[in-house]
C-alpha cells in the first residue's frame, strides 16, 4: 500500500482550547491510565488501553458501545516531541492489534496520518489541534473521507468534551499538573507537583524515624536496595562520598543489559534534616544539570520527605513530567518503605539511624 499522505484532499482539522497546563494535557493524552478515562466517543467505554510511547511503538485500544458492540483501533507513532507534537498512523484494528477496516464503512481509508499538536496559550491554557489526512487511499476512499467531515467534527467534539471533563478533575492552580498519588500498594502516597518556573516537588511520608530515613538515603548498602525504579532494573554501581564537595555515582542496568548512569556533587549536608546536591544523567534527557534539595521532617514517629528538583528550564521540567518518571519514583519509594520496615526490625536499628 502507498505510504504517502494524499495531496488531493484537504486534511481534516479540529482544535479545542483547554483550560489546563500543556504538560497535563500531554500526560492525559499519552498515558494509558489516563486515556482509559476519557478517550473515545460519548457513551463508549474503554475496554483495553495499551500504550508503548516511542517511535515505532503503538497505542492499541478497544471501545465498547452501550449496545455491547466493540470497536478496536491502533496508532503507530512516527514522531514524538514531548509536550509539543505527536505524529502517528491511525487505523481500525482488532483485539490482536492487527490492521482492520471501518466496521460500518467499507470505503473508509484504511490508514490516516494523524498529527496532534499541543500549543501553550498560558500557564493554565492549551490549544489542542488534531489533523487527519488519508494515507495511500483510493479515489473512492478519498471521497468517503471528504464527505464525512461533519461526522468527524461531531465525533471529535464529543471526545474533546470528555477530555475537558477529565481535566477538570485535576483542579486548577498548579503549574504543569495537579498533585497526583502513586498507585495503590505502598503505605504512603507520592505527591508530585510542578512548582514555579522550573521545579518539580515530590513528597512522601514514611513510617520511620528521621535518622533512619536519612541513613537509607545516604548509605550505599541501603540505597542499592530501593533506588531501582521499575521492575527489571539492578544497580551494579552505587558509589557515595557523602560530604560537602563529595560526589556520587549511580549506574542502573535492565534485563537487556542496557546501562543508565548519573552522578552529582553534594553542595549542602545538614544531618539528618537536609541534603542538597547536583544531578546529571550520562545521556542528558533532562535538559542539563539539575539541583536537588531533600528535606526530612519527623512528627510522631513518621518522616515526611520532600524532594525539590530544580531543572535548567521550564521546558526541561515539563519534559520530565511528560515522561514515565512518576511511576518509577513511586515504585522506588515503595521499596524504600520496605527497606525501612526491615531496618527497624534489626537489633541495631538505633545505631543505623544514629
Amino acid at each position: 500500500m502507498n505510504d504517502q499522505a494524499s495531496a488531493t484532499v484537504e486534511p481534516f482539522r479540529i482544535s479545542r482550547e483547554l483550560r489546563a497546563p500543556r504538560a497535563l494535557v500531554w500526560r492525559v493524552s499519552t498515558e494509558a491510565k489516563h486515556m482509559a478515562q476519557w478517550f473515545g466517543a460519548k457513551g463508549t467505554k474503554v475496554i483495553h488501553a495499551a500504550m508503548d510511547l516511542r517511535v515505532g511503538g503503538t497505542y492499541h485500544y478497544g471501545l465498547a458501545s452501550p449496545d455491547g458492540s466493540e470497536m478496536w483501533g491502533r496508532q503507530v507513532f512516527r514522531e514524538i516531541t514531548p509536550i509539543e507534537r505527536l505524529v502517528f498512523v491511525q487505523s481500525f484494528s482488532d483485539p490482536e492489534g492487527g490492521l482492520g477496516r471501518h466496521p460500518a464503512a467499507a470505503t473508509w481509508p484504511r490508514e490516516m496520518l494523524a498529527t496532534t499538536t499541543f500549543e501553550e496559550l498560558g500557564p493554565e491554557k492549551t490549544l489542542l489541534t488534531v489533523s487527519w489526512v488519508p494515507l495511500g487511499a483510493t479515489a473512492e476512499e478519498l471521497a468517503t473521507f471528504d464527505q464525512a467531515r461533519a461526522g468527524m467534527s461531531g465525533g471529535f467534539g464529543g471526545t474533546f468534551d470528555q477530555l475537558e471533563g477529565y481535566l477538570a478533575t485535576f483542579g486548577a492552580g498548579c503549574e504543569g499538573d495537579a498533585p497526583r498519588s502513586s498507585p495503590p500498594g505502598g503505605r504512603g502516597k507520592l505527591s508530585l507537583t510542578a512548582s514555579g518556573e522550573s521545579e518539580l516537588v515530590m513528597t512522601r511520608a514514611f513510617a520511620a524515624p528521621r535518622p533512619l530515613v536519612f541513613a537509607a538515603l545516604t548509605e550505599p548498602a541501603h540505597v542499592r536496595r530501593w533506588l531501582l525504579g521499575p521492575p527489571g532494573w539492578t544497580m551494579p554501581v552505587c558509589e557515595i562520598d557523602f560530604r560537602v564537595g563529595g560526589t556520587f555515582r549511580y549506574v542502573w542496568r535492565n534485563e537487556r543489559g542496557t546501562d543508565m548512569g548519573m552522578g552529582g556533587t553534594y553542595r549542602e549536608i545538614a544531618a539528618p534534616e537536609r541534603i542538597v546536591h547536583s544531578e546529571l544523567f550520562d545521556e542528558d534527557w533532562t535538559g542539563g544539570e539539575a539541583l536537588v534539595t531533600t528535606l526530612l521532617e519527623e512528627r510522631d514517629g513518621r518522616t515526611t520527605m520532600t524532594t525539590t528538583v530544580r531543572y535548567s528550564s521550564r521546558a526541561a521540567r515539563d519534559g520530565v513530567l511528560a515522561s514515565p518518571m512518576e511511576a518509577g519514583v513511586a515504585q522506588s519509594y515503595d521499596r524504600l518503605e520496605e527497606v525501612l520496615v526491615d531496618l527497624q526490625g534489626q537489633p541495631d536499628a538505633h545505631a543505623l539511624g544514629a
